[in-house]
This record gives structure tokens, sequence and C-alpha cells, in this order.
């Protein structure tokens, strides 16, 4: 049996506070650890009550009589067999913290014997649940995301596709058309939800597909630059870089499209007042016991970007929110609600994490922790070749095989296509594409294929083609955004480009032509051709 000075110095010494009350309420033993997180001094534990002792943990720690009645009534008890647990929050020290709080009844022989309480620290697993919660949360309104991103981009594809033949069709005839303002204003409108997708589906990206070794301070002075043009006078631009910083791998226009966002928050915040916007960079090295004060925070070296405003501020209500996608405090028609939870969202990609600081009056502080990556520059594997020589007066004589299973999407693509003087075959699906080249496959020179279609998805067509018609380039055309290190994975070979709808003409024309020429540069055929 283990002696019983040995059990109460175990008790002394436990990270957990402790308090025995007898059947009068009388306390008859307490530990360190509970007169340290209840805020009493040790000696006024001594010839206490439970009851008196739980009063002034209550009042040192301000909690609220929500919380704090069932347990007096509890206490007040002697029927009870169950203990009563409650989550205590309160600030001990310079932070916020979590406390698991029960009080147990204690039978001997069917006896009341007393109370036993106990109080224990629960915040890192509180942040932790938060996280998970928050992670599910984003995890499934990404999944929605992506899924009207892709329907929604199919339809802007037909929209602005046939927007663009109409205007092609009247320039070319040069027709003088009444209500010009009007077709430009519902261009614009396109364009607008294309970039409003675009949004949508960096938020539910899983991962970065275009890594690079870079340093933050590049970046930060390139957003600087791209700001300071549409700033008002009284809103002032500073920069504080670290010049040791250390180098970050992950894609540096996802972490530019993070800084942007950040700083058109904060120029907002200062359009009545003016004020100032500050980026600042340094090198930080989080220890474990750091990370688990903060939901999602690691240890380890970390870059840290910090974009700070003197603005307005934020109320605790608006910044428990402001990661939350499609909440905006914007008015209507300014913002989407998406600025902000994509950028957390691209953070998180690249193993980092953000934290806010905000208070009304005073301003917002944005801190983007970005893992230490490896210091040289990893070089891009680009293919090397030479566009075809362009003759006058020649177009082009390709011939391109459009595979998609949107009847409107499929219709837009072959008609830009015959109108820039390609030769087109329109397939709708994956079965019906490979029908065409057991018929007509030497004919083909590039394949447009679309990845989410019926019968056959984009994925297996692609692996039918290069298992069995290798020679023939294909570039991979879908509303959702290309994951290549999955597509590798599932099909054993990357295609030769991606074209995102919804596209422009330019564009989708564009890299049909740079994909044909670098193929027939590598194959040795060199044959010239014009753009028509």
């Amino acid at each position: 049996m283990i002696p019983h000075h040995l059990i109460l110095n175990a008790f002394e010494k436990s990270a957990v506070g402790f308090l025995v009350a007898d059947e009068a309420g009388r306390i008859t033993y307490a530990n360190s650890a509970f007169s340290r997180i209840a805020g009493i001094p040790f000696s006024a534990l001594r010839d206490s009550s439970v009851h008196s002792a739980l009063i002034q943990l209550r009042e040192s720690r301000n909690l609220s009589s929500e919380k704090w009645d069932p347990v007096s009534k509890f206490l007040q008890s002697k029927n009870e067999s169950e203990p009563i647990k409650v989550l205590l929050e309160f600030r001990s020290g310079e932070h916020d913290r979590s406390y698991q709080f029960s009080v147990s009844p204690l039978w001997e022989n069917g006896e009341f014997g007393g109370h036993f309480v106990e109080i224990q620290e629960c915040t890192t697993e509180k942040l932790l649940k938060e996280g998970l919660r928050q992670a599910q949360k984003m995890e499934a309104v990404g999944r929605l995301s992506m899924g009207i991103a892709h329907d929604f981009n199919n339809l802007l594809t037909g929209i602005n596709g046939n927007l663009a033949i109409f205007e092609m069709e009247a320039r070319s005839q040069k027709q003088k058309i009444t209500g010009w303002e009007n077709f430009h204003f519902a261009t614009k409108a396109g364009q607008r939800a294309g970039e409003l997708v675009k949004q949508l589906l960096g938020f539910s990206r899983s991962e970065c597909t275009d890594l690079d070794s870079f340093c933050a301070n590049d970046v930060v002075s390139e957003v600087r630059g791209i700001m300071k043009a549409s700033l008002p006078a009284n809103i002032e631009l500073e920069n504080t870089l670290c010049d040791s910083l250390w180098h970050i791998m992950g894609d540096s226009n996802m972490i530019s499209q993070v800084l942007i966002n950040m700083a058109t928050n904060a120029r907002d915040a200062l359009k009545k007042s003016g004020g100032l916007i500050s980026f600042h960079t340094d090198n930080q090295t989080v220890s474990e016991t750091e990370a688990g004060k903060t939901a999602s925070a690691k240890s380890g070296d970390f870059v840290r970007i910090t974009v700070q405003d003197n603005g307005e501020g934020m109320p605790p209500e608006v910044k428990a929110k402001i990661f939350e996608p499609f909440f905006t405090t914007k008015e209507k028609g300014k913002g989407t609600g998406l600025g902000l939870a994509t950028s957390v969202e691209l953070i998180r990609q690249h193993g980092g994490w953000v934290t806010v600081e905000s208070e009304k009056g005073i301003g917002t502080k944005f801190e983007i922790y970005l893992p230490r990556g490896p210091e040289k520059q990893k070089q891009k594997s680009v293919p090397e070749f030479q566009p075809a020589v362009v003759r006058e007066n020649e177009s082009p004589s390709e011939t391109i095989l459009v595979v998609d299973d949107e009847e409107a999407v499929r219709n837009v693509a072959v008609v830009i296509l015959r109108k820039m003087g390609y030769q087109v075959i329109p397939a709708e699906d994956g079965v019906h594409a490979l029908e065409i080249f057991e018929e007509k496959g030497s004919e083909i020179d590039l394949v447009l294929l679309d990845l989410s279609m019926p019968r056959m998805s984009g994925q297996e067509t692609f692996l039918q083609l290069r298992e069995r018609f290798d020679f023939v380039p294909v570039l991979i055309c879908s509303g959702m955004l290309l994951d290549v290190t999955a597509f590798e994975k599932e099909t054993g070979g990357c295609p030769d480009g991606f074209v995102q709808k919804p596209y422009q003409i330019q564009g989708l024309t564009s890299i049909i032509r740079e994909t044909i020429d670098r193929v027939s540069a590598e194959s040795g055929n060199t044959a010239p051709v014009k753009i028509g």
C-alpha cells in the first residue's frame, strides 16, 4: 500500500488543482495548483469552507452567474451521485485560458462524506477541437464551393463565349449596333463572375501545385508597388523588411494574392480617415508551448509577414467571423466575403496559419506564418522550343478534337476555333472521342479535353489516349483547378497544358497555338503556320 504522505506529495506536484471538503463543507485538503488556478492565496484556503472558496474563485475570475449557479445548487444538495462539470474561461496572466471544473460528491457506506473539487486547464484541447470543427466546416464549404464553381464555370463559358463570338462577328462585318454599351456591361459582368468563381476555386483548392523557393520580401515589395498605385493620398504605405529573411517553399502568386486581400481590407478601413498600412517581415522560431496557444499553429522555423493598419479596428463579434466564407461587413455589391476565407485556406495549404489582433478605434494586425524552406531556388523545368515561323496569308491547317459533354461549352469552343481557321471535330464525351480517333486519329493534331463527363471521365479518356494514340497532344480544359500531382498519379502522365474555364478567346487560341508549335518542334516537324 502506498504511504499516505507519498499520495499527498503526488497531489501537491500535480498541475491539476484539487480540493477536498468534508460533509460539513470544511476544506480538509487543497493543493497549490488549486490556489494558483483559482487565484486564491493558499493561506485563505485553510480553515475555510468549500462554499467560501468557490465564491472567492467566482469573484477573482469574474465568472458569470449563468455558469456558476448550477455549481452552487449542486453544493447545497447532498443527494447527488454524479459529478457536475462546467467549462470555465477566464484570463490568467497575459492569455485567455479554458479550464474543466468539476465537483464530485463523496460517499462512504451510503453516507454523504463531502465533496471533491477538481480544476484542470484544457486550453490546448479546446483549441484543437475548435480547429478541427473549423477545418471540417471549411472542408464541407470547400466541397460545396468546388461543385458550384464547376457548374457555374460551364455556364459562364457558354455566356462569355457567345458574347465574344457576337463581338467577333459584329466587328468583322463592321456593323453599327445600337446598345453597344449594354453589350460591354454584359461582358464586364461575365468577367466579374469569372473572377468570383476563381476565388471559390482558390478557397476549395486542397493543395499548391506550383511550388518554388522564394523570399517573401520580394513578394511584399511587389504588393507594395501594386497597392501604392491604387491608394488615395491620405493613406501611407510602409515596409520594414528583414535583411536575412529565410526563404519559403510555396506559390509566390498565392502569397501575393493573400497580401493584396489583406492590404485591400486595410485600405477600405482607412478610406475615410486616412492612415498607415505597414508590411513587416521577420524570422520566428515557434516553440511547442507557443504553438499550443494558437489553433492550427505548429512548432518550428517560420517566416512571419505582418500586415497592419491604424484604422477603425473591429469589435470582437466581427473579429470572430472574419475568416468565415461569405462573411463581409462591406456594403452590398462591394465585397464577396471570400477574400479572407480564401487567404486563410491558401496559407493553410502552405503549412502555415494566420492570426489577427484588432481593437475598435486602434486598428488591425494580421500575422501570417509560413514554414521555412530551402534557400536555394528550385529551377522550373520548362520545355524549350521555337514557335513555327509565321507566313503571311496562311491560316492554320490543324484539326482539333473538342471533347465536352456540355453542349453550350462545346459549341462555343467549336465556333471560336473555326473562326480562327482551325478544322474542328466535336465529341460529346470520352467514349465518342475514342470512336472518332479510331476512324480519324491520324488527322487530329490536338485534343481539347474536359475532365468531368458521364460514361467516361476526362482522366480515363486521357489514359486511353496516351495508351493508344500517344502522338497527339492533349490540353485539359476544365472549370476545376487541375491538381497536377493527383492527375499524374491517377493517369500515369501529364497533359500538355491546361485551359481554365471560363476562357478568353485570346488565351484559348494562344495556348493551342503554343502547344501545337512546341510538340511539332519536339517531333522535328517545323512546318510554318499563321494564326488566322
